[in-house]
């Protein structure tokens, strides 16, 4: 699928969402939403920001992107071209918020960002996003690829007295060179790993272990894993742990089936978290969820019966103390793929699952 298709077949998915709802258009501002009608686009400047400086305004016959002076240019040179998408600007000086009324004036609209007055529709728009298009397919695969070669060359270039910020800027200087955005870079090494969940970056010196944990955007998708080192000989109960969070994710890996409910394969991870003998760890963090545009588009919670659907991507983290397993996986008629295995060349622990094989990244031994 082109890029033009795409965009169409996404128009029409918008259209009906509009009609389902008595709307008369909407306007996207939120990154997540422009990359993904747009099959790519980014209209963000300052990277702190959940809103884009370019936003768009769809009606169900046409798709506008509303800017200012400063901002169009790139939008038609380079975010845009090629789309049939027109751009609409007004001086930087301008009330935004005043010309966005004026552009709906007498309709029907709702909003991702509340602006002139609209009706936050964030929350039911978002599941237009968990289902992956071909095109969007393609491009997941090759971000999951780029993202664990990275991941994996960060890693495997560790030494001993580097300190966790040093960590940090040679992941994210290998996935900015591959035109990925770092959402989230998470490292923590030695005590560290087992003293937090979300170990961000300090100037911690590297003795023995390091974990690398990274959610990483291109085109607005989004991917996320983790890989630990440890350099030296790991204790048996490091490799037990890990052992066991191997066996977990597998298990949810398996469990995660279209048609049936997410929360049966966050059930089958707490099952198999109990069967190793960690009954308690799943408690003390998330265990992830669906994954497309943001890092996580929900948390999936025990019981829940949103179903799994085709060519929707996930990434469960189960973790142990002291150790944690995440890839992110794309589901299919047959089972499931992760996009996120890099090279091949990473150590691997084989798990059988109701006869299946899976195979989860071991932690790497450096002697």
């Amino acid at each position: 699928m082109d890029r033009l298709a795409e965009i169409r077949a996404k128009h029409a998915a918008v259209a009906q969402y509009l009609a389902d709802r008595n709307l008369d258009g909407v306007i996207l501002a939120r990154r997540e939403n422009f990359a993904w009608l747009t099959a790519g686009g980014d209209n963000h400047v300052p990277r702190n920001e959940e809103h884009g400086a370019t936003s768009l305004l769809v009606t169900p016959d046409e798709i506008t992107a509303i800017t200012t002076n400063i901002e169009a240019p790139r939008m038609e040179a380079e975010e845009l071209c090629g789309t049939n998408i027109e751009v609409v600007s007004w001086p930087w000086y301008a009330d935004a918020a005043e010309k966005s009324r004026e552009l709906i004036a007498g309709r029907r609209f709702g909003s991702d960002n509340g602006v002139a007055g609209t009706p936050n529709i964030s929350s039911s728009f978002a599941q237009l996003r968990w289902v992956l298009y071909p095109g969007e397919l393609e491009r997941c695969v090759a971000l999951g690829k780029d993202t664990g070669v990275a991941l994996e060359k960060a890693a495997m270039s560790l030494k001993p007295g580097m300190t966790e910020f040093e960590i940090a800027g040679m992941l994210a200087e290998e996935l900015l060179s591959r035109g990925i955005e770092d959402t989230v870079n998470l490292i923590a090494v030695d005590e560290r790993i087992e003293r937090f969940r979300h170990p961000i970056p300090t100037n911690k010196v590297l003795n023995k272990q390091a974990m690398l944990v990274v959610c990483a955007r291109r085109g607005g998708l989004i991917v996320a894993a983790t890989r630990l080192v440890y350099f030296g000989r790991p204790p048996e109960q490091l490799k037990d742990k890990h052992q066991a969070v191997c066996r977990i994710e597998a298990a949810m890996y398996a469990a995660t089936v279209p048609g049936k409910p997410m929360g049966d394969a966050l059930a089958a991870g707490i099952d198999m978290y109990a069967k190793c003998g960690y009954g308690e760890e799943w408690k003390l963090h998330h265990q992830g969820g669906p994954i497309a545009y943001n890092n996580r588009e929900f948390i999936v919670v025990p019981g829940m019966q949103t179903l799994v659907l085709e060519n929707q991507p996930f990434a469960w983290n189960p973790s142990i103390t002291g150790t944690k397993g995440e890839d992110t996986i794309i589901t299919n008629s047959t089972g499931f793929s992760v996009v996120t295995a890099g090279s091949g060349q990473w150590p691997m622990v084989a798990v059988d699952i109701d006869g299946q094989n899976i195979l989860r990244p071991d932690i790497l031994v450096v002697e």
